[in-house]
């Protein structure tokens, strides 16, 4: 839902089967009544930028299996040394939400 442009699709400048896949997690993600819903949070995963988002898409299929909401761990996912930047620190975020989108419309009082 709005990830991926037209032009791209229609072009072949997006990867197939992506804005089918992206739509899917999109969905999965984002219920219309999150009291209905059961959750898997993640317990944070203290490594490496790019290893932490490995071990968190796997979360996120687990989840996605299972028919739940994968939301991230309420301190902040122990995310702090990777948001101690400018960019991060102008925003006010410490978490994910810095570089990317919030990972669902659900959130972990709904949980």
């Amino acid at each position: 839902p709005g990830l991926a442009n037209n032009f791209d699709i229609e072009n072949g400048e997006s990867l197939y089967g992506s804005e089918k896949g992206l739509t899917e997690v999109y969905n999965s993600q984002h219920s219309n009544d999150c009291s209905n819903m059961k959750f898997i949070i993640s317990n944070g995963f203290d490594s490496g930028f790019g290893s932490r988002l490995h071990v968190e898409g796997v979360g996120l299929a687990i989840a996605m299996h299972m028919n739940r909401i994968f939301l991230p761990h309420p301190d902040g996912d122990n995310i702090n040394w990777e948001t101690k930047i400018p960019f991060c620190q102008e925003q006010g975020e410490v978490s994910y939400t810095c570089f990317y989108e919030p990972w669902s419309n659900c959130s972990f009082p709904d949980a």
